[in-house]
């Protein structure tokens, strides 16, 4: 991934979490999750638990893995 992908993907993962806060719908959580995957296994479980919490409509647990990939996002983790 190069950083423009990455300030891309981060962009988005931040847009989500703030929507999140905000108890506004996200759309783009299954797309987000998708490349995630295609990341890798750094990120590929967070993809699993993402998708698991959009079934069981978790927000709180879906905003705790949106901030852990931004994290590992930051740090520099491909």
């Amino acid at each position: 991934m190069n950083d423009q992908e990455r300030e891309s993907l981060q962009r988005d993962l931040s847009d989500a979490l703030a929507a999140l806060q905000q108890n506004k719908p996200v759309s783009t959580l299954d797309g987000l999750a998708d490349h995630l995957v295609k990341l890798g296994s750094p990120f590929r479980f967070h993809a699993a638990l993402i998708r698991g919490a959009m079934e069981r409509k978790d927000h709180g647990a879906i905003m705790a893995q949106l901030i852990q990939v931004l994290t590992k996002l930051e740090r520099g983790v491909t």
